[in-house]
């Protein structure tokens, strides 16, 4: 079975080329942000950090799969805190309750 390639380089010179990762830098003025092996010189004008930017779909993965988990960890320890916030606040609530009320008794005396 013949696999179809879906990331060519798409520049006139390099057709032919497998796309090999993308530039992840978000103020790149390069148009096309995707690379391939014979990008690897970009007009430093357009993109001063271009070595550091360039990051392979393996590594680009490796990013979202360390992040997911970062998020998770995140997710868990606001759960974490939330439910420590909310006991403090039902005791102090049933503290204040219990002052009213005894406000109220010496409000009736």
């Amino acid at each position: 079975m013949i696999q179809k390639k879906f990331f060519m380089c798409q520049k006139m010179e390099h057709e032919g080329e497998d796309i090999k990762g993308c530039c992840l830098n978000l103020s790149c003025q390069d148009q096309r942000s995707q690379f391939c092996l014979k990008n690897a010189t970009i007009d430093p004008v357009k993109h001063t950090n271009f070595k550091k930017d360039l990051k392979g779909f393996g590594q680009i993965q490796s990013f979202i799969t360390k992040f997911n988990q970062y998020m998770c960890e995140l997710t868990n320890q606001l759960n974490e805190s939330f439910g420590q916030v909310k006991i403090k606040y039902e005791e102090s609530s049933k503290q204040l309750d219990n002052l009213k009320e005894q406000l109220f008794k010496l409000s009736d005396c």
